[in-house]
């Protein structure tokens, strides 16, 4: 069994209408941080 984003989403995708949106933003999140870290440093 695969554990990538991709085989995740084949496997359980259609369980959540809106998860490419949730993935999106939780992306988005993870971004903002490390752009954040950066400036920082």
């Amino acid at each position: 069994m695969g554990t990538s984003t991709g085989q995740i989403d084949r496997t359980y995708g259609h369980l959540l209408p809106d998860a490419v949106d949730y993935e999106r933003t939780l992306l988005d999140a993870f971004d903002a941080r490390q752009e954040q870290q950066a400036a920082e440093n």
